[in-house]
């Protein structure tokens, strides 16, 4: 019985189903996404578990397909799994005939299989856990310095804005603007636009507030931070560099082999 369902688990036949469902409800999500831009454009800067508390369960003739499409990723990732277990399994059953170098050749697609699941998982923990602030939560406006408490009980002091403009045909269009940010004690920073600052497990990222390029020439603007810790970006980025350096390895193995 127990071997019946690990074959079902690790089955192509599931994880073609489970593609076409996903692609189905990805389908669907992007036409509710496109018509409810109202309910859906909070995601971009709340965490999930606040969304979903916020916006999701209120509108769920917009927000259905989600539950769905997570129990339908979820399954795909214990398939992936199991998959990657079967293969690890079968090769290692015969890598005494195979030889070590074959055996770690034919096994490494699967090891980038993984790396790629665990970056998705990565993402995932991003978007359920941490911190991201609201929209205007922190800002930094002209002639102003604004304080404010980060998790943790960090102190942010928040400087004004100060701008560089354009000169000749695009006079007095900013061509980019700071702010420094004072942690705790006394660590200054600076955050430029497009020029994010990483600092004590954030990041801090600086927008102009309301629509871009409507404020008077060689007017500075009031600008938003948008502030995040990012739990998952450690581990997508390990194994970033850890799916980079397998793929190389293959390739290098293939060629080798021709």
């Amino acid at each position: 019985m127990g071997n019946r369902i690990w074959k079902f688990l690790a089955g192509v036949n599931l994880t073609l189903w489970l593609l076409w469902a996903s692609i189905a409800l990805f389908v669907t999500g992007g036409l509710y996404v496109k018509s409810g831009k109202a309910v859906f454009d909070p995601l971009n800067r709340m965490l999930l578990e606040d969304w979903l508390r916020e916006w999701g369960t209120g509108n769920l003739d917009k927000t259905w397909w989600l539950p769905l499409l997570a129990l339908v990723l979820f399954l795909l990732g214990v398939n992936t799994a199991c998959c990657i277990l079967d293969r690890l399994a079968y090769h290692w059953n015969r890598r005494s005939s195979t030889g070590t170098r074959t055996f770690l050749t034919r096994v490494t697609p699967s090891l980038i299989h993984a790396c790629f699941g665990i970056i998705l998982a990565g993402h995932f923990a991003s978007m359920c856990v941490g911190f991201r602030s609201r929209s205007m939560e922190f800002v930094s406006r002209p002639g102003e310095t604004a304080h404010y408490t980060l998790p943790g009980n960090l102190a942010m002091a928040v400087g004004e804005p100060r701008c560089e403009f354009f000169q000749g045909p695009f006079a007095g269009s900013i061509r980019q603007c700071r702010a420094e940010i004072v942690f705790g004690a006394g660590e200054r920073r600076q955050v430029e636009i497009g020029r994010p600052l990483h600092s004590n497990g954030f990041q801090i990222h600086m927008m102009q507030a309301g629509a871009p390029g409507k404020a008077a020439p060689y007017t500075t603007p009031e600008f938003e931070l948008l502030v995040k810790s990012d739990p998952g970006l450690g581990l997508i980025m390990t194994c970033f560099f850890i799916l980079i350096l397998l793929t190389l390895y293959y390739y290098a193995e293939e060629k080798a082999a021709d």
